[in-house]
C-alpha cells in the first residue's frame, strides 16, 4: 500500500530535470519499437476494425494519428485506438516487474500528445520512461492484493502512468503533476 507522500514523491520525480541513464533510454526505445510493432499487429485482429470505425464515427478532431490505419484523430481517440491495438496480444511487456502491459498504456498517450505538440524524441523518450516508472510502481504496489480481488492492475495502474508520461512530455511542474 502507498503511504502518505507518495503521490508527491512521484509527481516531483516526474518533473525532475535530470536525464535518465543510457541503459533507461535503450529500454524506452525497445519498449516504443515494440509497442508500434503491437499496434501494427493488433490492427489484423478481426475486432480492430470495429474499434476504428466506432472511434472514426465521433469524428471529434484531429492532432495525432492511428498508427497503423493513419487516420487524424484527436489526441485522446488517437491514443484509445493504438492502445486497444498494442493491449490485443496481451503479452506483458515488463516481466518480473509487475503483469502490466507498461507499453500498451503509456505510449500510446505520450506519442498522441507528443504528435500533437511536435515534441522532440528526447522528450518522447523522457515521457515514456516517466510513465512507465509510475505504472510499475504503482501496479507491483497493488498487484498482490487486487488479484486477491479479482482485479487487473492495467486498469488501476494505468491512468496514472498515462498521466505522468504526459505531464513529463508536457514539462509541467510537480504540483500540477501532481494534480494530474
Amino acid at each position: 500500500m502507498l503511504e502518505a507522500g507518495s503521490t508527491a514523491r512521484l509527481a516531483a520525480f516526474v518533473a525532475g530535470a535530470r536525464p535518465f541513464p543510457a541503459d533507461v533510454e535503450r529500454i524506452a526505445k525497445r519498449l516504443l519499437l515494440d509497442q508500434l510493432a503491437r499496434q501494427i499487429a493488433g490492427a489484423a485482429m478481426p475486432w480492430s476494425g470495429a474499434v476504428r470505425a466506432t472511434v472514426r464515427a465521433l469524428g471529434s478532431g484531429s492532432g495525432a494519428t492511428s498508427v497503423w490505419f493513419g487516420d487524424a484523430l484527436a489526441v485522446d481517440e488517437a491514443a484509445f485506438v493504438n492502445g486497444a491495438l498494442g493491449y490485443g496480444g496481451d503479452v506483458v511487456d515488463t516481466p518480473g516487474i509487475a503483469a502490466v502491459e507498461a507499453g500498451a498504456v503509456v505510449i500510446p498517450a505520450v506519442l498522441a500528445v507528443a504528435e500533437q505538440r511536435r515534441s522532440t524524441g528526447r522528450a518522447l523518450l523522457e515521457g515514456i520512461v516517466a510513465g512507465a516508472e509510475v505504472l510499475l510502481r504503482i501496479a507491483a504496489a497493488v498487484t498482490p492484493h487486487l488479484y486477491a480481488r479479482g482485479h487487473d492492475a492495467p486498469p488501476a495502474a494505468g491512468p496514472f502512468g498515462a498521466a505522468a508520461g504526459c505531464a513529463r512530455l508536457l514539462g509541467l511542474r510537480a504540483a500540477q503533476t501532481e494534480n494530474a
